[in-house]
């Protein structure tokens, strides 16, 4: 059994959490350093019929550019600096200083010496296995996913919130292998990923997808079953380096000795250029521990953090009926190991996150276990403190703060101004009844724990939303008769007010689900 996106995951599955904390903890700075550019070259050297001023100095850890070294006045022009060195591994900020001074110029034959070369400036860390500065890239785009849980399609739009596309690929368009490309149960990862490309994340056919968004075409598709390994179920992707991708495998292995790379319950460590497989790591011993059955860590979301990657655990059983408590997990990209693992104590079926890197905290959003009576109460956001090592969970803000109804898992989301710098969007999760209730959009201050609701919709037909670069706020919403993006203006500190709706999937008029920048 596979938990699916939107209505499909809520009728399927459930999850697990329980109460709430507000403890805040001390706060040290660990985030990793970004690479920088190669130094400037020199400047000329002062006056004087002398020789040439020296070349720039090696360039700070990165891509480096050569710098190319001034002349002295009168005198030949400088050596070309070295190229900079590839991008060191992150550590502790020790990656990527801004480029040295470029070295004073040599003395001419009978004037001063060359004055100091200028500092180069700030610049791009290293590609390839440079992850010092590792960072998520800047989108390039928006992808709407549209899906009947039969079929999916995949519209464009602009980083405004424009229509671009609206059906740029869909399930009918077969891959090479006679396969169908995109299966009816597919995702979005959390975050952009390198390459610019639209990246599905097909639990269908247990594959990346990678989609040209410009010609809307599928690129490549890429195993991540391991070898024997049916039903993997893909729940996210982060390509760490143009060589290494980490994809989290939600479902666990169930035969008796499976080959390693075919387990599951981990995170696939993959070439996104072919597919190669270069190894996993095993996450399994960090799923919590519930008297009377068997949790699996159940790796869910997972996003980049002040250069490590951070990983949701589901923590749930075989059968989906009994959760654990949520957990996260630090992994550290320069040696594929887990470096923490904390417990989002009282809180259950964890997913979502996000990251505000100017006050260096994680939102993480918790659904509570499905139908149950607690399910609000195990419910909420928690919100950790990433600046300290190891990262320290500061407090919830519970359910019962959202009008008593348990939040959605898919998604929280910041937008913090100069005036609201706590800002952040959620949504909660309606009911069938009875008594029914709506889907709700709230906004929330996550340092106070005050809410404010702006907007319902129909029960389970919320799905995932996405901040545009103008500070739109964009909302899936799939109800049948009237399957819409509603677009919500969030610039101002109040509550948002919704601008206009729009269909995304033109041709097929699949609903919308997800919404994410690429």
């Amino acid at each position: 059994m596979q938990r699916l996106s939107g209505v499909a995951i809520f009728l399927a599955a459930a999850a697990a959490i329980a109460g709430c904390s507000d403890d805040p903890r001390q706060q040290v700075d660990g985030g990793a350093g970004n690479g920088g550019r190669g130094g400037a070259g020199g400047a000329p050297g002062g006056s004087g019929g002398g020789g040439a001023g020296a070349g720039g100095t090696l360039g700070g850890a990165g891509g480096g550019v050569a710098g190319a070294g001034g002349g002295g006045s009168g005198g030949g022009a400088g050596a070309a600096g070295a190229a900079g060195s590839g991008g060191a591994a992150g550590g502790a900020g020790v990656a990527g200083a801004a480029g040295v001074a470029g070295a004073t110029g040599a003395a001419g034959a009978a004037g001063a010496a060359g004055a100091a070369g200028v500092a180069g400036g700030a610049g791009a860390g290293g590609t390839g296995g440079a992850v010092g500065g590792l960072a998520p890239p800047a989108a390039s785009g928006i992808a709407v996913l549209n899906s009947s849980f039969a079929s999916s399609s995949v519209s464009i739009l602009n980083l405004q919130g424009g229509l671009v596309r609206g059906d740029c690929v869909h399930s009918m368009m077969i891959g090479g292998a006679g396969s169908q490309t995109i299966s009816g149960d597919v995702a979005l990862p959390s975050q952009p990923q390198r390459g610019g490309q639209v990246v599905l994340l097909d639990r269908g056919n247990a594959a990346l997808t990678f989609v040209d968004p410009t010609g809307c075409t599928i690129d490549r598709q890429l195993s991540v079953k391991g070898g024997t390994f049916q039903r993997p179920n893909p729940h996210d992707v982060v390509i760490v380096s143009d060589s290494k991708a980490y994809v989290t495998r939600y479902d666990k292995n169930g035969a008796a000795s499976p080959p390693p790379l075919a387990a599951g319950d981990d995170v696939l460590i993959l070439d996104p250029r072919n597919g190669t497989i270069a190894g996993r790591i095993d996450l399994a011993s960090y799923a919590s521990q519930v008297s009377g059955t068997v949790i699996q860590a159940r790796p869910d979301r997972a996003i980049i953090v002040a250069g490590k990657v951070v990983v949701t655990l589901n923590n749930m059983n075989a059968t989906f009926s009994t959760y654990g408590q949520g957990a996260i997990v630090v992994i550290d990209p320069a040696t594929d190991t887990v470096v923490q693992h904390l417990t989002l104590s009282g809180l259950k079926n964890c997913e979502a996150m996000d990251y505000v890197a100017a006050s260096k905290t994680l939102l993480v959003a918790c659904n509570g276990t499905y139908g149950s009576t607690d399910q609000t109460l195990e419910s909420g956001v928690a919100v950790v403190n990433m600046a300290t090592t190891p990262a320290t969970l500061t407090r919830v803000i519970s359910g019962v703060a959202f009008n008593t109804r348990p939040l959605t898992f898919l998604w929280v989301l910041s937008l913090p101004t100069a005036t609201a710098p706590n800002r952040a969007f959620t949504s909660t999760m309606g009911d069938f009844g009875p008594p029914s209730s709506s889907d709700t959009l709230f906004g929330f201050d996550f340092v106070t724990g005050v809410t404010a609701s702006f907007g319902t919709t129909t029960p389970f037909d919320l799905g995932r939303a996405a901040i545009t670069g103008t500070g739109r706020l964009l909302v899936p919403d799939a109800t049948a008769s009237t399957p819409r993006v509603h677009v919500y203006d969030a610039r101002g500190t109040g509550a948002p007010t919704r601008e206009l709706s729009f269909v995304a999937d033109t041709v097929n008029q699949f609903p919308p689900r997800e919404i994410a920048a690429y």
